[in-house]
């Protein structure tokens, strides 16, 4: 997006009134490049056109404000987000979930998540597993591991996706053993590891000086 495209939106909102798909084009392509402090420009013209802008178009700022590491900015946005009651906008919101766990910033996803609840929202797999990561990554692996445990007691099926983050979750915190058990866990489910599983073990006992049971399970891998 260069300047040149931005003085066209100008001069086209002193004009005629485009429809929200410009818009909301414009927000993206700036969050992309990093320009968010213009796509919040572009949001201020949208508002005084008369359009409101939905969901989608804030949570893209949202995570362009996060992954600009300007979360005090996205926080901002989530919380007029929700104030204008878009959080029933499920597949807009969860949009803007990871942003927050990107920048360490879980409670502000679980305040945006339990509003979607109140709301209505029934969380999924895809979700839980959002949820999982973000536990993961702030190297919360207890809260991450309850998580699978409730996703078991409201009968949803984990995923490969759901266990590769797991044991990656206890590989990164040095805890092997926990990792192998949720191995485990995984092929007692009827679960066949792809090759990540066996990528991600494999470096933890490597890292662990267990060499042998590397060894082991790489010659597991072969058909």
């Amino acid at each position: 997006m260069t300047e040149k495209s931005l003085a066209a939106m100008m001069k086209m909102h002193k004009g005629c009134h485009p429809d929200m798909v410009p818009y909301a084009t414009f927000i993206r392509r700036l969050c992309i490049e990093g320009k968010v402090n213009q796509a919040v420009e572009v949001l201020e013209l949208m508002t005084a056109s008369g359009m409101t802008p939905n969901a989608d178009s804030y949570c893209i700022l949202i995570n362009g404000f996060c992954k600009a590491n300007k979360v005090t900015r996205a926080v901002q946005y989530l919380e007029e987000m929700l104030v204008k009651g878009f959080a029933s906008d499920f597949e807009s919101c969860r949009k803007a979930l990871p942003g927050f766990y990107i920048t360490g910033n879980c409670e502000k996803a679980f305040e945006l998540l339990n509003k979607m609840v109140e709301k209505g929202f029934t969380l999924d797999v895809v979700t839980y597993n959002t949820l999982i990561y973000g536990f993961c990554r702030e190297r919360e692996i207890v809260q991450a591991t309850k998580l699978l445990d409730e996703m078991l007691l409201k009968g949803f099926l984990p995923n490969d996706k759901t266990y590769n983050t797991l044991m990656k979750g206890y590989v990164r915190k040095g805890m092997i053993n926990e990792a192998i058990h949720i191995f485990h866990h995984m092929l007692s489910k009827g679960y066949v590891p792809n090759d990540y599983t066996y990528k991600i073990l494999i470096q933890g006992l490597r890292k662990s000086g267990r060499v042998e049971e590397a060894v082991k399970l790489l010659s597991g891998m072969a058909p």
